[in-house]
């Protein structure tokens, strides 16, 4: 899964998670878990919900698996013809190209006169 901001630039995961997750949990008076461990979370309410266990780990492989064949796709360039709809899209498409196109972010950052961290954002 790829977030991007407002603006359509890819968040940057520190930022995301002391800017807006870890004050979301103190606000909640939740405890403090890593932004990874929210898939865990999801699978223990959806079996507090009468899921399944098979039926929550089968979706949570199969979401894997999309994103796993989407990005082997793009390394192997294949690259669908995408539509920008909004601004929020084009950070995740310009992710898409840059992998299609066999960059890292440090390549595409030196063809464009920019660091690394500026194409993350």
């Amino acid at each position: 899964m790829i977030f991007t901001t407002q603006r359509g630039t890819l968040v940057n995961p520190d930022n995301l998670v002391r800017r807006s997750f870890n004050p979301l949990l103190s606000r909640a008076n939740l405890p403090d878990i890593r932004f990874h461990d929210l898939r865990h979370t999801c699978a223990t309410v959806l079996l507090g919900r009468g899921v399944h266990p098979k039926l929550a780990l089968r979706m949570q492989i199969e979401d894997l698996e999309r994103e796993i064949s989407e990005y082997e796709g793009l390394k192997e360039g294949r690259l669908l013809s995408f539509g920008v709809e909004n601004l929020d899209t084009l950070g995740e498409l310009l992710t898409k190209a840059r992998i299609a196109c066999g960059l890292t972010q440090a390549e595409l950052g030196e063809i464009l006169g920019m660091t690394q961290q500026q194409v993350q954002r």
